[in-house]
């Protein structure tokens, strides 16, 4: 037999393919080991099932599984999509895993309705999407939509502010409910823009959008317009007696008399302004003062002395304490002195005089005559009075109704307050007798009003906030009384000695009446009306409303119209009785009506289930007469039902066209139509046209139509593309789905034409009939089985169409076809199909036939049949020739039992052998080889054996082997621990034992092994820095960490240089010195604020120490920019403390729910939310002395609007205002922070 390598390789298996075995089934109760065939399919099938390797069998596509203690093979959970080239694993049931999960590829996590419990530490190390597949953007942060979706959005801390606002002209544009979250605007131009119901918008009020960025949230309005109160007296000049509160100042005008008294109170201008006191043609009639202090006084035309102008040559003389001025002639010395021209001179000693700081000058504007001014000194003085105009530092004599007001360097006419700028008033240093009242505005700009102590009375400043007035007269008493005067009151104020005053009360639709000391105001009563039923006049009742007086009638009738009858039952009443007309009928609700006849409505097959309805009061009409279509284009597709009747108008409009109603965003409804007539609406009633209305209520709408909808000749177009299993589907989108799918429309004689034109659609299939290549257009000759599929509709030659040959040719013996098994006297039989192999029958060739039940000694015999061997005769067997001459053959008895008898031929002898050339005996010649004899082994150079010599007596050595290619025996020297080797050497099989080594220091590798056999050290390295990989060394203690460089070392505690500044905002200036470089100049490191609020940190960019807006974005005129700058920054130990706690720091927000009406003092910690949920209000009362930075949360969700947050009794301020606040907006939800100053104190930074 030949060896299994000689024959030849089959790279390409068949499952028909056979292997030699050997049979251990059972022959008659004996095994016989029958050599027999296998086939691949066989044993493919045996391993698959039974008593093979795979048991219970798998389904297709499974992971195989052992079982049966590792002895079997089946399906697992795991299953492949499809086989080969799979694209997924599915798992169908939990997957556990002891080690690193990697999937290089997408990972899909849930279906959408399974909840995904991520327990563990989670790590993002790459790039995180949203919802919508969106890559965040610098300082984005994941948050929830509508839907509970995680998508990226702007992170907002507290309100941004976006710029001035003109509200009279939207610029820039704003829109109710559309807004970014948290962005505000200040009123810049007042004016009356609608923004979600607020109208009236003044300059310095807010609107602030809060809710879902986009559609969704709410424009609020802060009201930041100023409301001035007080009162005071009649004649009497206002000044401010708080930041929105007038009362009485120390101007009286005494009306009719051309006289402006200063009461208790001097002049004193500023030494570097001028002011004049008239002019010829309007100038001072009279100056009543008790005190003028000035510098330089100029006297542009005289000075009366009690009326008296004096003499030429008189002069001013004192006449002592107490006593007024004198006019006189000087009786002694010589008047010396000069001075310039138009300057009022004084006296430089008693005989010299010389400039005065007054100059008279000429008419200028606004004087038309001559007038005097100041030079760089004042005018001080106890009273003004001014019959003429008063002008500004600007030369403006103001208009109606304005007042002067000091900007601290100018004094200025001005209409009402600014409301954007603050102000604060406090007593000043006491000045001898005086003591000034500062009022201090948020533009550092301070205007002082001077009190000072008159005859007997001292003032005294006691604090910033209070002055003592002392009286020193003890004699003065009074009465206070009332009077008349004409139709009006006065109340007396009567001194002793003589200091009166008085207040008139004058009545406006009011009547005051004095009786002694009582005073009475009587409010005249109105007239009262009467409503009552007429009597019926023809067709009218009239309703009568009839006034007290008499003098205030009406009368409204109400007139019967068709089909309707007014009865006057009594004054009281009216009954109003119908009769139908028209279209009448009746139905169930949410039913579409039809009309039964022409008059009479009832229920139409088409229901309405909580839709979205369209009133329509008329007709809608097609201008077609025919179609009439209805698309819905929402985002979640709903139905639409029109809530009237829908007919098709018989007379067209304007010719042809589809009526077609889009409805856009179920919450904001709009109705458009598109066609030549679109959006038109007829009149049943009156054939009046008009555009289709837009009435509308919302809802997941749906109909049904409970019957056949036949649309005859008609179509339903618009339909959007199905998503449920029984959702219609239009024939675009069908054809689209199922395009290029095969459809087999018949047969085909490939000896003609394929099917071409127009009707012919991609992936129709046809099957040759007729085999044939169409005259040699076929590039393949097609035969019968052969399939032609169009590759596109409208074929139009053999390339448009792919042939798919069936590929079965005439069978080889190396290649699968159709074989032909012809029948007849050849071994085979063919039926049905089937092929099955002829037996021998000794007519018929064939195949042995089966022997396992045939005796032993049986022989096949011609006839196909085993049998035991007989004994036959021989009628001659007489010679039996040879060609070999060294053997010689005898036939004994060869007609009876022949036998043949061999011998040796006649050359045979001792010592010869037979040759196989020549048959005959010879004689070996003495050159062979006599003797074998083993040799010594020797070292193998290639060759196993050494035999020399090769005749004779021949010594055989082996050699041994000697490694590689060097063939031969085993070696000695071998144990029963030793193993050869490659090189013919004996050694141990690799380590036998391992041992400790020193630890060393590491210069790159952790291990270091001593010997990789027999006895092995291996050493671990300690890290020693960089890139030197090792073991963490010894001598770390509790308070050490281990650095990049090996070594054990104290953290140094973090550091870094926070500065602060503070700069007022002009309107345009976009750059602010911030004192500092921030950390590595980046505007990370740089907090800015507005007001107290914080700016997004896009807003604005950092250059060397300055900080520089945007274009657009620069801070409003008086606004305060703060910011802070981190630099130096150094990053040392762990975090010690948290807000000045230690320990186990909880960072929450501690909530505290306010059910009652106890007042609540807010604690100083930080982190706390206040929840008002009572029905009474409540007061929350801030904490005193608080740190910057310090916040509480408050949500109102009392619905209440009188709930109160109170200042703390060390003062701190609420939005830089000295008072509580008043949380007027019912839902409203804020955070309040302590800016770290007690003006602006506490300011609001956004929702809570």
């Amino acid at each position: 037999m030949s060896i299994i390598y000689s024959y030849p390789e089959e790279t390409s298996l068949q499952g028909s393919d056979m292997l030699i075995g050997t049979s251990t089934a059972l022959v008659g109760g004996k095994q016989k080991n029958i050599t027999k065939n296998f086939t691949l399919d066989q044993l493919s099938s045996f391993i698959q099932g039974g008593e093979g390797v795979i048991n219970p069998a798998a389904s297709d596509f499974q992971i195989a599984v052992f079982n049966e203690s590792g002895a079997k093979l089946t399906g697992s959970i795991m299953s492949q999509d499809v086989y080969p080239n799979g694209t997924g694993i599915t798992v169908s049931g939990n997957l556990s895993t002891t080690g690193n999960l990697v999937a290089p590829g997408t990972v899909t996590l849930g279906s959408g309705s399974n909840l995904i419990d991520l327990t563990s530490t989670t790590k993002f190390s790459g790039i995180a999407q949203d919802a919508n597949g969106t890559q965040g953007t610098l300082n984005q942060i994941l948050l929830s939509d509508t839907n509970g979706r995680l998508v990226w959005g702007n992170y907002t801390a507290g309100l941004t502010y976006q710029g001035l606002w003109n509200a009279s002209t939207n610029s820039p544009g704003l829109s109710s409910s559309f807004g970014v979250n948290s962005t505000f605007y200040i009123v810049g131009t007042a004016g009356n823009t609608v923004l979600d119901g607020n109208t009236d918008w003044q300059v310095g009020d807010w609107a602030i959008f809060v809710g879902t960025t986009g559609a969704g949230g709410i424009w609020q309005k802060i009201d930041n317009t100023s409301s001035i109160t007080g009162n005071g007296t009649v004649n009497r000049m206002v000044m401010w007696s708080s930041n929105f509160t007038v009362t009485d100042g120390p101007l009286l005008d005494s009306s009719g008399t051309n006289v402006l008294s200063i009461l208790d109170r001097s002049i004193i201008p500023s030494v570097s302004n001028t002011r004049s006191l008239g002019s010829s043609s309007l100038k001072w009639n009279m100056l009543y003062v008790n005190d003028i202090e000035t510098t330089n006084i100029n006297i542009l035309s005289h000075v009366d002395l009690n009326s008296l102008p004096g003499t030429p040559g008189q002069v001013l003389t004192s006449s002592g304490v107490g006593a007024p001025a004198v006019w006189t002639t000087p009786t002694t010395g010589t008047i010396t002195g000069a001075g310039t021209t138009n300057k009022i001179p004084l006296w430089t000693n008693n005989v010299a005089i010389g400039d005065s700081i007054l100059t008279q000058l000429n008419a200028a504007t606004p004087f038309t005559d001559t007038y005097l001014s100041v030079g760089s000194g004042g005018v001080s003085t106890t009273g003004l009075k001014v019959d003429g105009f008063f002008v500004d530092s600007t030369g403006s004599k103001g208009t109606a109704g304005q007042i002067l007001s000091s900007t601290g360097t100018a004094t200025l006419w001005k209409t009402g307050e600014d409301s954007s700028v603050t102000y604060t008033l406090a007593a000043g240093a006491q000045d001898g007798s005086s003591v000034p009242i500062n009022l201090t505005d948020s533009l550092a700009v301070t205007t002082p009003v001077k009190i000072t102590g008159g005859t007997n009375v001292n003032v005294v400043r006691t604090s910033d906030t209070e002055i003592t007035l002392n009286s020193t007269d003890t004699n003065t008493t009074y009465d206070f009384g009332s009077s008349t005067s004409g139709s009006d009151v006065l109340l007396n104020l009567v001194g002793t000695p003589a200091d009166n005053s008085s207040v008139k009360l004058i009545g406006s639709g009011v009547t005051i009446a004095q009786t002694n000391d009582e005073v009475t105001f009587t409010v005249p009563a109105g007239d009262t009306y009467d409503l009552n039923a007429g009597v019926k006049s023809g067709t009218s009742v009239p309703l009568n409303l009839t006034s007290g007086s008499g003098a205030d009638n009406s009368v409204v009738n109400l007139t019967e119209g068709t089909g309707i009858t007014l009865t006057q039952t009594s004054a009281t009443e009216i009954t109003i009785a119908g009769v139908a007309q028209g279209v009448t009928g009746s139905g169930t609700v949410n039913k579409l009506p039809k009309f039964d006849t022409t008059s009479s409505l009832t229920d139409s097959l088409v229901s309405e289930t909580n839709s979205l309805a369209f009133d329509v009061t008329g007709t809608l009409v097609s201008s077609t007469a025919t179609v009439l279509t209805f698309t819905d284009t929402t985002n979640n597709p709903t139905n639409i039902t029109v809530g009237g009747t829908l007919t098709v108008d018989s007379t067209p409009v304007g010719g042809p066209g589809v009526v077609v109603l889009n409805v856009t965003n179920v919450n904001n409804q709009v109705i458009t139509a598109t066609g030549t007539n679109a959006g038109v609406v007829r009149n049943a009633l009156d054939g009046s046209y008009s555009n289709i209305p837009t009435a509308y209520n919302s809802g997941v709408s749906s109909i049904s139509i409970a019957g056949i909808l036949n649309m005859s000749t008609n179509k339903i177009t618009n339909v959007i593309n199905p998503t449920d299993n029984q959702d219609a589907a239009t024939k675009a989108y069908v054809d689209n789905v199922v395009s290029g799918q095969l459809i087999f429309e018949g047969s085909y004689d490939a000896t003609t034409a394929p099917p071409f034109g127009p009707n012919i659609l991609q992936g129709f299939t046809y099957v040759v009939n007729v085999a044939g290549d169409y005259g040699g257009l076929w590039p393949i000759p097609l035969a019968v089985g052969d399939l032609i599929i169009s590759n596109q509709d409208n074929p139009v030659d053999v390339g448009d169409y792919t042939e798919v040959n069936k590929q079965v040719d005439v069978a080889t013996d190396t290649v699968l076809g159709v074989a032909n098994f012809p029948t007849g006297n050849n071994g085979l039989n063919v039926s049905s199909g089937a092929v099955t192999a002829k037996l021998f029958t000794g007519t018929t060739p064939g195949y042995v036939p089966d022997a396992t039940s045939a005796p032993t000694g049986t022989f096949l015999k011609e006839d196909g049949t085993w049998a035991v061997a007989g004994v036959g005769s021989v009628t001659n067997f007489s010679t039996v020739s040879t060609a070999y001459p060294g053997i010689t053959t005898t036939v004994t008895n060869p007609t009876s039992t022949p036998e043949l008898v061999l011998g040796l031929g006649t050359n045979a002898a001792a010592g010869k052998y037979l040759d196989g050339g020549t048959g005959d005996w010879v004689t070996l010649p003495e050159s062979g080889v006599t003797s074998v004899d083993g040799g010594t082994p020797f070292n193998s150079t290639g060759l196993p054996l050494s035999i020399s010599p090769t005749s004779g007596a021949v010594t055989i050595s082996s050699a041994i082997y000697n490694g590689g290619f060097n063939i031969g025996v085993v070696p000695d020297g071998g144990t029963s621990t030793t193993f050869l080797k490659g090189d013919g050497s004996w050694s141990l099989p690799g380590i036998v034992g391992i041992t400790q080594g020193t630890t060393y220091t590491s210069t790159g590798n952790p291990l270091d092994i001593s010997t990789l056999t027999g006895s092995t050290s291996i050493s671990l390295g300690v890290y020693n820095g960089g890139s030197n990989i090792g073991i963490v060394p010894d001598s770390g203690t509790s308070t050490t960490f281990l650095r990049g460089d090996g070594q054990w070392a104290t953290p140094t505690a973090a550091s870094a240089t926070i500065t602060t500044q503070n700069a007022v905002g002009d309107g345009t200036n976009l750059t602010f010195a911030l004192g500092a470089t921030p950390n590595g100049g980046s505007s990370s490191f740089v907090d800015v604020f507005i007001d107290g609020v914080y700016q997004e940190i896009s807003t604005y960019s950092i250059s060397g120490t300055n900080l520089v807006f945007s274009a657009g974005n620069a801070p409003p005129a008086g606004t305060n920019v703060e910011t802070k700058t981190t630099a130096d920054y150094n990053v040392g130990a762990a975090v010690q403390t948290v807000n000045g706690l230690t320990g186990n720091v909880s960072t929450k927000d501690v909530p505290v729910v306010k059910t009652n009406s106890t007042p609540e003092a807010v604690t100083t910690q930080n982190q706390h939310l206040y929840v008002l949920y009572g029905s009474a209000a409540v007061t929350l009362t801030l904490p005193s002395s608080p740190a910057a930075g310090d916040y509480i949360k408050i949500s109102n969700l009392s619905t209440l609007t009188t709930n109160v947050v109170a200042q703390a009794a060390s003062g701190e301020r609420i939005m830089g205002t000295a008072a509580d606040l008043t949380l007027d907006n019912a839902t409203a939800s804020f955070q309040l922070i302590y800016s770290g100053v007690s003006d602006p104190g506490w300011v609001v930074v956004g929702p809570a």
